[in-house]
């Protein structure tokens, strides 16, 4: 879908050609992907993750979650697509580090009830899409609620839901709330202070781990249960056959 040679026209007709076969749009299914380039360019990469970039995405979505239904959006449709793909780009970008250079630039990846999120050394070395992803701040004045990069997108996956869900839901468009709710799903997945805040959030999205001593010792007591039943079918079989030896 990013390929430099297309124009409007044409990528409007691939497109439409793709919904057509595909049955599903090309905005969801084509997720812009990074590919690791030419070594001394890599660092190009922490364009995408970087601050500047949080910034701009997270006033285009501002935008989107206020934008006046009786005016012009200054997000429209069409920006709100491209900026959630720059951010799956930095999701992409945050995900093949960690899995292939945990070892490096004081990166760590830590498992815990089979979840894995990133742990940096300090600030300077964090993704900054993800370590000021949770930052609150007021985009246009003091009067307006403060918002966080993870505040705007869960507003804005229930927005479209209420509002649009007929409209984007197996049509042409792409399907924002899908494409956010999954966006969502790998915040959490990158970061444990992300995870913790999109449970408070939207816990039908990242749900709360189970109580893992509770299971434990539900299980322990149905073993127990199991064992009895099984030890007093024993003892009532050998008293069987102590009668019947008993009466023969």
């Amino acid at each position: 879908m990013y390929h430099p040679r297309w124009n409007s026209r044409e990528l409007q007709i691939a497109e439409e050609r793709y919904y057509r076969f595909c049955k599903i749009s090309a905005l969801n299914a084509q997720l812009p992907r990074w590919t690791h380039v030419f070594n001394p360019l890599r660092s190009i990469s922490n364009i995408a993750t970087s601050k500047a970039v949080l910034q701009i995405v997270r006033a285009v979505l501002f935008y989107a979650v206020y934008s006046d239904a009786s005016s012009a959006s200054r997000a429209p449709d069409n920006v709100l697509v491209t900026g959630l793909h720059l951010l799956w780009l930095a999701l992409d970008i945050c995900e093949s580090e960690r899995q292939i250079h945990a070892g490096q630039y004081g990166m760590n990846v830590v498992q815990h009830d089979d979840e894995s999120w990133v742990v940096l050394s300090s600030a300077e070395e964090a993704f900054p899409i993800l370590t000021y992803s949770t930052e609150l701040v007021s985009p246009v004045s003091d009067k307006v609620k403060k918002e966080s990069m993870l505040t705007l997108l869960v507003s804005l996956m229930h927005k479209y839901k209420e509002e649009n869900d007929a409209t984007f839901s197996g049509s042409k468009y792409c399907n924002i709330p899908s494409l956010i709710e999954i966006l969502l799903k790998k915040f959490a997945k990158l970061s444990k202070e992300c995870m913790v805040t999109l449970r408070q959030m939207a816990p039908q999205i990242v749900p709360s781990t189970p109580d893992h001593t509770s299971t434990k010792e539900s299980l322990g007591t149905s073993d127990s249960m199991e064992k009895k039943a099984k030890a007093r079918q024993r003892q009532a079989a050998i008293m069987v056959r102590s009668l019947f030896a008993k009466f023969t």
